[in-house]
């Protein structure tokens, strides 16, 4: 199921019962996060522009990463690894969900990034990035 998606117009009703653009923005990545631990989600993908998220990303030592658990990702993001209006939010987002919707019931989770054309190849494991507990 896709339930979010970026863009859009933030509008606000005036007092004559009008709309009007408003300057708001809801990240699409949180309320994904949001989103799968209300409905109890055991997998959370969040699809992007890229097939795995890298370390050095578009430098001469650029890596894959195709396995990371939370620990390592907050570390990443510490060391400022992640681009803030790209890659940052994801994993950032993918952080709330694990650490947040395994305390409901104990069950392992994971985040899959990836393209959205290889998201069925990620979900069998032969591509793209894991994020687990």
């Amino acid at each position: 199921m896709v339930a979010v998606g970026g863009g859009g117009i933030p509008g606000v009703r005036e007092h004559n019962r009008n709309l009007s653009g408003s300057e708001a923005v809801i990240d699409k990545d949180y309320a994904s996060a949001r989103l799968a631990i209300e409905i109890d989600a055991d997998v959370l993908f969040i699809l992007t522009a890229v097939e795995y998220v890298y370390r050095d990303f578009a430098t001469p030592r650029q890596k894959a990463l195709k396995n990371l658990t939370v620990a390592e990702s907050k570390k990443l993001l510490d060391e400022e690894q992640f681009s803030k209006g790209s890659m940052e939010p994801k994993i950032r987002a993918a952080v709330m969900f694990l650490e947040e919707a395994d305390s409901n019931r104990g069950r392992e989770r994971e985040v899959i990034i990836t393209l959205p054309e290889t998201a069925l190849a990620a979900l069998q494991g032969k591509t793209g990035t894991r994020i687990t507990r």
